[in-house]
């Protein structure tokens, strides 16, 4: 993603928040992109970055969030954009809510236009525990029209303490749906959860993306995650 790594990290350089550590995780990347990242290190002392072999999303996310110190971790993917005051719309929150989960909308992109929208699909606002239990519980699973929770982790900024063991507990083979891997669990276990319909976060809409791609090996990689969430106690889900 080197040709779209500079906007990225542009938009995270300009946030009007200073208070942040920026890590960026170069997963073996075989183009430019660790030179580019050793490069915003230099101007930026917020910023470390992370060299390692490759290992896939979920290995690098486990690499960057053992380097995190913050009380709540935001990821970001190198495609994708934040909105200038991303980050701190996300401290006010939490500085009023003292929620565990911040979700933001998504603002899909392409070629510099804005394709689509998506959120949650809940009224915005304060979710505490039962309030949890009662909506954000049956949208982890998609009903009759395929409507659900957002199950990217990117856009939204989660309470370190309840990501940590959830991002390390996903298995690096999981390949395809790591994120709901590990975005289920957190749900499930937050006691409360701030919706906004802020479009946050800017999706930019790739025709290369690996996510486009589609071939009958990926069936097994859905097998995988299957099992991977089903580690996870859905009782309380499936009792809706």
């Amino acid at each position: 993603v080197e040709e779209y790594l500079p906007g990225c990290l542009d938009s995270v350089y300009s946030q009007v928040t200073a208070d942040c550590q920026v890590i960026l995780v170069d997963d073996g990347s075989p183009d430019r992109c660790p030179e580019i990242c050793d490069g915003y290190k230099e101007k930026d002392g917020r910023i470390r970055v992370v060299h390692k072999t490759n290992g896939g999303l979920a290995s690098a996310r486990r690499a960057g969030i053992k380097e995190a110190l913050g009380d709540y971790v935001f990821n970001l993917d190198s495609d994708d954009l934040i909105e200038r005051d991303t980050l701190e719309c996300a401290h006010k929150i939490i500085t009023e809510t003292s929620c565990d989960i911040v979700s933001f909308s998504y603002r899909w992109v392409k070629n510099g236009k804005t394709v689509n929208i998506t959120n949650d699909g809940l009224d915005e606002g304060l979710y505490t525990e039962k309030d949890v239990e009662k909506y954000v519980f049956p949208r982890l699973l998609m009903d009759k029209d395929m409507n659900h929770m957002s199950y990217y982790l990117s856009g939204k900024a989660v309470k370190r303490e309840l990501l940590t063991p959830n991002q390390l507990n996903v298995s690096e083979k999981i390949s395809l749906g790591e994120d709901l891997c590990c975005v289920v669990p957190c749900y499930l276990q937050a006691k409360s959860v701030f919706i906004s319909k802020k479009e946050a976060y800017l999706y930019t809409v790739r025709d290369d993306s690996l996510s486009k791609e589609f071939n009958t090996k990926q069936i097994y990689l859905v097998e995988n995650v299957i099992n991977e969430v089903s580690k996870n106690d859905l009782g309380r889900v499936t009792d809706f």
